[in-house]
């Protein structure tokens, strides 16, 4: 774990103990991932805050899972593969349409112009191909789509590169590891 451990909620603060609280009111427990970034109070309210205003950007709350997917299996984070897989299911993809978006396609054209961009963003670091960019755009994106990917790719970057560090257990269903990756 790197030095990082889960927060115990009897020696959280009183503010902390709140944001566990209402944690638990969404989730039904605090996730591990949450209580390990509970260890600075800062990191754990700043992220909540932007991860929830997130939820007002240009895209559906399907494409928002896509995007996390596509962005936690590309940073090797199996904790938020498992997160987001459970997300995605609950929303209706279909377990064999989550496995074609981690490994990076899609039948749908505007869907696979969608991961390909996410996964060249994530890769390229910031940098995407000319004809990328034209396939989002020719897809039905726009510039504040393209905006919002970048935001949805940077909440989701930091809660993978923690999840990789602290090396939490998965405290939900564990997502199936696809054939050579390579995961933490």
């Amino acid at each position: 774990m790197n030095g990082l451990y889960r927060m115990k909620k009897e020696k959280a603060s009183p503010r902390l103990n709140m944001i566990f609280n209402n944690i638990e009111s969404s989730y039904g427990k605090v996730p591990n991932l949450y209580s390990i970034m509970g260890n600075s109070e800062n990191a754990l309210d700043s992220y909540l805050k932007f991860s929830g205003a997130q939820n007002n950007n240009s895209f559906s709350p399907e494409e928002r899972e896509i995007i996390y997917l596509v962005t936690s299996e590309t940073n090797g984070c199996i904790y938020c593969v498992s997160a987001h897989t459970l997300k995605a299911k609950t929303l209706g993809l279909r377990e064999d349409e989550i496995i074609e978006i981690r490994e990076g396609s899609h039948p749908d054209p505007k869907i696979d112009a969608l991961i390909k961009v996410t996964k060249e963003i994530i890769i390229q670091r910031g940098n995407v191909e000319q004809e990328t960019a034209d396939d989002f755009y020719a897809a039905g994106f726009n510039q504040i789509n393209m905006i919002d990917l970048l935001g949805l790719i940077t909440e989701m970057t930091f809660s993978n590169y923690l999840g990789r560090l602290a090396k939490p257990s998965v405290d939900f269903e564990k997502a199936p590891i696809l054939s050579g990756e390579v995961i933490i």
